[in-house]
């Protein structure tokens, strides 16, 4: 309870992982690719497609398109590579993209509509969206850019359509219909991996940021619930802790104790030594109370030079334990550098505590508090009062 920091959600890193579980957790939403990585695996996959086209259409007797798949698996196998090693993922999607539209409507015109490479281009407007939208290299993430090439795809693939239809195969070879077939069926495959691929990737790319959200929450959470000088709690997160604490109380009948601490003469070291002192005495006096507590105590600064002090203990428990607490910051100082030399600044503390009283309400425990280190300013100081204590 007394660590003024708040750790984050799950690692998006796959280091020490065999691919299997890399996968698994891919599939779980557990980890999260890499935009290079997701970059790296689309050009494998393009590369590994055409090099299955190379040996279709070498069996078909289609040298020309065959040779043309070779040497598009050796671009996209070089776009992987080059991902690695910090090419634009922008300048490798305009390439594969009009190397796509290319190849879908010349094979189309070449051997037929049928054959069904025309669908390749289907899987184009998806994966506009997806480079677009999930860039890191694109701020706007507009619509503009997709829209433009979902358009463009669609252009090109009515008008291979059109001509297809009235020019017929212009490069037509006789083949047994399960060629065709076989081909056609393949393209559908390649065309719904495709697309359902990058609908993954998109569903990533959104657990990722939803994740990031998540983890920047947690961090807003604990800025606006931490003092930033003494590194404790504020007094708006304190309110939450003792809420929580009648309610368990409540609920259980285990008590617990308030005790408020006031930092003695902190006003006179202030006027005489200057602001900056004093938010040293503030860190030191936080320092050593944290140091000094156990670790089921819940510690904030309640404002100024009083701090909060929340144990689960009844009254009589607890007073050891602040005694130590007020004991350990007698022991320590702050040296100030004078024009006469170094200057040691004693600092003692003064408690008031009380026990939470069923039926009271929390602000009457804090104000008995208050009574009670007021009794204790205005009799020496540097003690603790409690409900037992005789003056």
């Amino acid at each position: 309870m007394l660590s003024d920091a708040v750790t984050g959600g799950p690692e998006l890193s796959g280091e020490n992982k065999t691919k299997f579980q890399i996968l698994k957790d891919v599939w779980t939403g557990t980890f999260f690719p890499s935009e290079k990585q997701k970059f790296r695996l689309i050009c494998i996959g393009l590369g590994l497609i055409h090099i299955a086209l190379v040996v279709y259409f070498f069996a078909l007797g289609y040298g020309i398109i065959a040779v043309y798949n070779i040497f598009s698996a050796i671009y996209y196998i070089t776009a992987a590579i080059s991902v690695g090693n910090g090419a634009g993922f922008f300048g490798i999607f305009i390439g594969a993209y009009i190397e796509i539209i290319f190849f879908s409507a010349c094979v189309s015109l070449l051997c037929g509509w049928e054959y069904g490479f025309g669908l390749y281009m289907f899987a184009l407007a998806p994966v506009s969206f997806f480079i677009c939208y999930t860039s890191s290299k694109n701020k706007k993430r507009n619509l503009t850019l997709p829209a433009l090439f979902t358009f463009l795809t669609m252009v090109f693939f009515l008008t291979t359509k059109i001509l297809c239809d009235h020019l017929g195969a212009l490069y037509p070879k006789k083949v047994a219909p399960e060629f065709v077939t076989v081909a056609y069926n393949f393209n559908v495959v390649v065309t719904f991996f495709s697309t359902f691929a990058f609908a993954v990737f998109f569903s990533l790319d959104i657990g990722k940021k939803e994740k990031e959200l998540e983890k920047q929450n947690l961090a807003l959470a604990d800025i606006s619930s931490i003092d930033p000088l003494t590194k404790l709690y504020n007094r708006r997160k304190m309110d939450k802790f003792l809420d929580e604490a009648v309610a368990n109380t409540k609920k259980t009948g285990d008590l617990f104790t308030i005790t408020i601490g006031d930092i003695d003469n902190f006003k006179m070291v202030n006027d005489i030594h200057g602001h900056n002192v004093g938010d040293e005495i503030l860190s030191l006096v936080s320092k050593t109370m944290k140091e000094s507590l156990p670790e089921d105590a819940t510690l904030c600064r309640w404002g100024g030079e009083e701090f909060l002090i929340l144990i689960k203990k009844p009254e009589a428990d607890t007073v050891p334990i602040i005694e130590a607490v007020r004991y350990a910051i007698s022991q320590v100082s702050v040296t100030v550098q004078k024009p006469t030399g170094p200057v040691d600044i004693g600092v003692t503390m003064t408690f008031g505590m009380n026990q939470y009283v069923h039926g009271f309400t929390i602000e009457k425990v804090i104000s008995l508090a208050d009574e009670h280190l007021y009794i204790g300013k205005s009799n020496g100081k540097n003690r603790v009062v409690h409900s037992k204590t005789e003056i």
